[in-house]
């Protein structure tokens, strides 16, 4: 059985953080891979860790991202990644905030590894949060600060 992994993002910050938890963020470690064995048994893969922070201070909902692009598996959060703010909306957090960057980073991986020389279409692509510690919920907050047109100028991770 396969999950689409922005859908299930999704429902695990809809069932687990309620809206108006301005204490609280929901932290993710997923990690990502993407693969490719030729027809001499040659590995070629490339490995991508995201960090996915949401917080539901009110009715809207925040996300920032941060990536460690190395060829490890990343099993442990990092607060000190260098975190870019995805999305603060009601309900456009869902597309703007997980499923857009989760999609850009699957594209990235693949152009990635074509570079590495393994064809497009023998490639085994796949990411998963299996460890129970890769998904949990701490204190904290995600601050924002905008300019006077209301743009996103600075986000900050705060864990309390």
């Amino acid at each position: 059985m396969q999950m689409n992994l922005s859908d299930a993002i999704v429902t695990i910050t809809e069932s687990f953080l309620p809206q108006f938890t301005p204490d609280q963020v929901l932290c993710f470690t997923i990690d990502s891979r993407i693969q490719h064995y030729d027809d001499k048994n040659k590995h070629i893969h490339y490995t991508k860790g995201l960090y996915i922070v949401i917080h539901r201070p009110s009715n809207y909902t925040r996300v920032i991202i941060a990536e460690e692009k190395k060829n490890l598996p990343v099993f442990t959060f990092n607060p000190d990644a260098d975190f870019k703010y995805k999305s603060d909306h009601d309900s456009c957090w869902k597309g703007d905030g997980i499923s857009s960057p989760l999609f850009k980073a699957a594209s990235e991986m693949v152009s990635e590894i074509q570079k590495l020389g393994a064809p497009h279409l023998s490639l085994n692509q796949y990411s998963w949060f299996n460890h129970i510690p890769q998904i949990k919920i701490v204190p904290g907050r995600i601050d924002i600060e905008r300019n006077s047109m209301g743009m996103v100028v600075k986000t900050q991770l705060i864990l309390y």
